[in-house]
């Protein structure tokens, strides 16, 4: 065969995996970053024709030019020729650990930086997350990037697959062309280097460069290629340029006779790979396996802090800092974007797999609290701004007499919620002592009042300083029928008449309402009778406990005939039940309890027979009108290297369950694969967004978590039991004798902060329903338990807004809102929502002001085409079943 006839084209990709603290912290990995960018100048200075790929992200840019600004001009020269590429995303993120809106958010900012340097790569480029979620189809195509370049994940479909396939989005339309880094993102990594010489030197061995190109080929070729263009990537973990590449090429090339190397960028090689047309096989669904590479999916349970922190700082962007902050600019406030922008990067500096995965040495893990923190009190701070603003813009002097108060539902459905309020009021209205809660309209709320002496209040009116008598009412209260995304205005004033009919009503041990009978089982379980169905559910939330012997990856028992497991049941006392609270619309018991469980792990490797005592403390609640009880639980974890779970027996028979994940709701077997030759065989313990959920048709059981992302659902003779998780105790970042995987998966340094030690509370709830989660509208249940009502007392005034104003409402119920922000280049409004349904829907948005013109739009906020404004105020779009859809409105002045 001539050389011209070669078969194979591949394309070398010069490149380095960066990521941003690992087994060193952030600013001793950020010294390496600047030498590398400085060698790589040199190196594009000398042979303008070398092009380097920095990882798929903007945020090494930042960091570099933190501290050496004057490569700014050099680095923007470099990306505008394509000699260097950058982008598309700003960090490389951990997929299932962040939230779907975080994903896009990602690639927005990726894209916002990679264009102030001239130019974003747009090859979807995600080398080494654990894992690939079933909606990354989608929110690449939303940005123009019809591929992904990927390693792990693979499966059992990695007997049908190609190299090359076409992964399809859950909207089954949506896809990309994915490309299976089968060699791993460095199979050309070090290429040539010769023993004791540093990479940056020139000196290469060019023999041993092309014998490593052929291995790396040649192992390509054996996974069945769809095409002659194939990929080879010269870089790895933190692996500063070769400047010698040009030269292996020109003499491999020399040698080679099946195969010709190209030096390239990823985008090239996806251009080649298309136009040689393959036959693409489908693909849909999650990549969560590990046939060919690791998987470490034990990360969704190291070191929980984190995601909770996570979900709390995302929470208040998604739901309240930046909707609320878009409302108020509506009506002519000042828009907070650069602060927004620097609570989205602190927020996303944290998504790293590394980082938000809990992968690391404590270091860099005590960087991400304050990151989290820096990102939470700005958020906080313009929530305040904000909702402050909107409540003194709403008309609350026409309403009934006493002192107005403003709550805020961040959902688009309605809903009734229990909210709790300190208020000053005028004393002369609650002469008596007495004092409630009625509406707009008058009427009386289900409340819980406790006035407080009269005192004196000074204010400023009309220059002069002014006092008044005033009592101060702590007021816990149901607010009813809130309005869609919306504001509504309620009074607390004099006691008039008799209070409502108690709805919930609580005992010594035990709670009821209009669905539930519950009572605390002597063990500390929970007896739960379902009023509607008489189904019995003997003993809910038991708590589990088993040793950890794995690492900050994996979790791992010790061997079979040395593992021991602890039930609350067996190894805890109860030492209290009170009512705590008890309010006719709302009740909460308090159940203590000390667990008494192994130590540690001894050097012999086996559960210490030393017990510790671990106190448990949960409160239960029940609220009127609702099937979801919820647990707030508070452990002081004294033990180490252990697992420990609550468990919710639900008597359901089923071979699946489904799970929230990224604009998505999966359907997941409960038959787990073998795994036979896998690389890492499969484990039960699943990533969770929201809430998991099973159901045999007429019974239907939801666990609902708040930033706790492990759950396992155990298939018995007597039903499914659905674990969620609660924490892990471990002592080191990776271990090598584990029971769930064969060898390191990282360096083995010693992590004792990651033993999780010391008093840390846990928020959940148990969603008891007929039928399933689609028709029993758990992700609406799930969406109300993680986003709270805000509350805010406000004087008496005027105002441009009604006393219940709904800003935003989304329709059919399906649609679920993703995000509501001012538009990043233009004074519209994008609102993003998801169909999380199983069916096409026509879906409709209303706002409360008119509509000038209102466009769809993709994740990058590019226009697609314009769309009809319906009744002024209003468009109807048509929402494929699990389809993302994006638009950009603007209103009339």
């Amino acid at each position: 065969m001539s050389k011209k006839d070669r078969k194979y084209v591949a394309y070398v990709v010069p490149q380095t995996h960066w990521d941003r603290a690992w087994y060193l912290s952030f600013e001793h990995f950020r010294i390496r970053l600047v030498r590398l960018t400085e060698n790589l100048l040199k190196i594009l200075e000398k042979n303008p024709k070398y092009r380097f790929t920095f990882d798929g992200q903007t945020v090494v840019l930042e960091d570099v030019l933190q501290v050496r600004p004057e490569f700014e001009k050099a680095l923007t020269r470099h990306v505008k020729s394509k000699a260097l590429s950058v982008g598309p995303w700003y960090v490389l993120p951990d997929e299932f650990l962040v939230s779907g809106e975080a994903l896009v958010r990602n690639l927005l900012i990726g894209h916002q930086v990679a264009k102030r340097f001239g130019r974003v790569m747009k090859a979807g480029y995600i080398p080494d997350p654990f894992g690939h979620v079933s909606q990354l189809p989608q929110i690449l195509k939303g940005f123009g990037i019809d591929s992904v370049l990927f390693m792990r994940g693979i499966g059992e479909e990695g007997d049908n697959l190609n190299t090359e396939f076409r992964w399809i989005a859950p909207d089954g339309e949506t896809a990309v062309i994915a490309c299976h880094l089968i060699g791993g993102y460095g199979n050309l990594h070090s290429w040539g280097r010769i023993h004791g010489v540093a990479l940056e030197d020139e000196r290469v061995d060019f023999d041993q460069a092309v014998e490593h190109a052929r291995n790396a080929i040649n192992h390509l070729i054996a996974h069945r290629p769809t095409t002659n263009v194939l990929l080879l990537n010269n870089g790895v973990d933190h692996l500063p340029a070769q400047p010698s590449v040009p030269a292996m090429i020109k003499y491999t090339n020399e040698k080679l006779d099946n195969c010709k190397l190209i030096q390239g960028d990823y985008e090239e090689y996806v251009e080649a790979l298309k136009k040689a047309k393959p036959r693409l096989k489908p693909h849909q669904g999650e990549l969560h396996n590990g046939r060919y590479f690791p998987l470490l999916s034990g990360v969704f349970s190291a070191r929980m802090y984190l995601k909770q922190a996570n979900e709390r700082c995302l929470r208040l962007l998604e739901a309240y800092a930046e909707p609320l902050s878009a409302m108020n600019f509506v009506l002519g406030g000042q828009y907070p974007g650069g602060f927004l922008t620097y609570a989205w990067k602190e927020t996303l500096k944290n998504h790293p797999h590394d980082d938000i995965c809990g992968c690391s040495i404590d270091a860099v893990h005590r960087d991400m609290v304050s990151r989290f923190a820096h990102s939470r009190q700005v958020s906080e701070a313009l929530t305040d701004q904000a909702l402050g603003a909107l409540t003194a813009n709403t008309n609350t002097a026409n309403g009934p007499k006493g002192a107005a108060v403003v709550a805020f539902n961040p959902s688009t459905w309605q809903r009734n919620e229990p909210v709790r309020i300190r208020t000053a009021v005028p004393a002369e209205l609650i002469a008596d002592g007495k004092a409630t809660v009625v509406d707009g309209s008058g009427k009386t709320m289900h409340a819980k009042t406790v006035v407080h002496p009269v005192r004196e209040q000074h204010h400023w009116r009309d220059g002069k300083l002014e006092k008044s008598l005033v009592v101060d009412v702590d007021a816990e209260f149901m607010a009813e029928a809130l309005p869609s995304f919306g504001l509504k205005t309620f009074y607390v004033t004099a006691a008039r008449g008799k209070d409502p009919k108690p709805s919930v009503t609580a005992r010594k041990t035990g709670l009821e309402n209009e669905f539930f009978r519950l009572s605390v089982n002597k063990n500390g379980t929970l007896k739960v009778e379902d009023k509607s169905t008489r189904k019995v559910y003997p003993s809910l939330h038991l708590i589990e406990d088993i040793e950890d012997v794995g690492d900050e990856y994996d979790y791992s028992p010790l061997p079979q005939e040395a593992t021991e497991t602890f039930l609350s049941t067996k190894c805890g006392t109860v030492s209290s039940v009170k009512v705590l609270e008890d309010l006719g619309f709302k009740a909460t018991l308090g159940i203590e309890q000390t667990l008494r469980i192994p130590k540690e792990v001894t050097p012999k490797r086996k559960r210490s027979s030393a017990k510790v005592a671990v106190s448990v403390k949960t409160l239960v609640s029940l609220s009127a009108g609702s099937r979801r009880i919820d647990f707030t639980t508070t452990i002081n974890n004294t033990a180490e290297d252990h697992r420990m779970r609550v468990l919710f027996p639900t008597g359901i028979c089923s071979d699946k369950v489904y799970a929230a994940g990224k604009f998505d709701v999966l359907e997941r077997s409960l038959n787990v694969p073998k795994g036979e030759g896998w690389c890492q065989p499969p484990v039960p313990t699943k990533h969770v967004d929201g809430f998991v959920s099973v159901n045999d048709n007429r019974f239907g059981f939801t666990v609902i978590n708040r930033g706790l992302p492990e759950y396992e659902a155990q298939k018995g003779k007597d039903g499914v039991t659905l674990c969620q998780t609660l924490f892990r105790s471990v002592e080191w970042l990776s271990r090598g004798d584990m029971q769930t995987r064969s060898g390191h998966a990282g360096p083995g340094m010693h992590t004792p902060e990651a033993q999780c030690l010391g008093e840390n509370t846990y928020q959940y709830a148990a969603y008891i329903h007929p039928g399933d989660w689609e028709k029993s509208k758990a992700y609406i249940e799930a969406q109300h338990f993680n986003s709270d009502v805000q509350i805010r007392g406000t004087g008496r005034h005027s105002g441009a807004l009604a006393r219940t104003t709904s800003f935003v409402q989304l329709t059919p119920e399906s649609l679920v809102l993703s995000a509501l922000k001012k538009a990043e280049e233009d004074e519209g409004i994008i609102v993003r929502f998801f169909n999380t349904g199983t069916r096409a829907v026509n879906g409709q948005v209303k706002f409360l002001w008119n509509i000038e013109k209102a466009f769809a739009v993709n994740l990058n906020e590019e226009s697609l085409k314009r769309i009809s404004v319906v009744k002024s105020n209003s468009v109807k779009i048509s929402v494929p079943a699990k389809r993302i859809v994006t638009i950009k409105v603007f209103f009339k002045k």
